[in-house]
């Protein structure tokens, strides 16, 4: 073998190895109250590489829809965050499926910190006290976000939680109120 040859076959080598090491993925940090991944037994990278158009759909095909209560328009307003960060929370919420996501609401703000990844948060806010809703009609708001609000791969904004307009799903910039 030439020298050439061994150069070219040992760069080969290196390429296939760093090609195959693994691919590594931000944090995903359940809200104060909820559940974490490890007693889901789901990982960051779980929830990085599910789909949540298949989640969500998965959902909505098991239930009746929720009629929506046109109390708050959904906008696109915020600080942008990576839509692959706010993907991996809503999936996360949505695999929480039926519990109610109302967990340590600040009791001046009406609002609860839900999921952060990354450049990603998810927070709720309750137009109106003792406002519920399922973790999972959390995240097909937050689905609903996502199909509209997103550009160039960069998402925010606020729109209802599935069926219950008192309920706001908001989604931005972590770090931001």
């Amino acid at each position: 073998m030439t020298g050439q040859s061994t150069s070219l076959l040992i760069a080969l080598v290196l390429a296939t190895g760093i090609l195959a090491a693994p691919k590594s993925y931000p944090k995903v940090i359940p809200g104060p109250g909820l559940p974490s991944l490890a007693s889901l037994n789901l990982t960051s990278a779980d929830l990085y590489e599910l789909d949540y158009h298949t989640i969500l759909s998965d959902i909505t095909s098991r239930e009746e829809s929720a009629p929506l209560v046109p109390r708050f328009n959904l906008n696109c307003d915020g600080q942008k965050c990576q839509a692959t960060d706010a993907v991996a929370c809503i999936n996360y919420l949505a695999m929480l499926g039926s519990e109610t996501c109302n967990m340590n609401f600040d009791n001046n703000l009406h609002q609860a910190l839900l999921c952060t990844s990354a450049s990603a948060r998810i927070i709720a806010h309750q137009i109106q006290p003792n406002q519920l809703s399922s973790c999972q009609d959390v995240a097909r708001g937050g689905g609903q976000i996502m199909d509209r609000c997103t550009n160039f791969g960069l998402v925010s904004g606020q729109g209802p939680a599935w069926g219950n307009g008192g309920y706001i799903v908001d989604i931005a910039l972590a770090g931001t109120n």
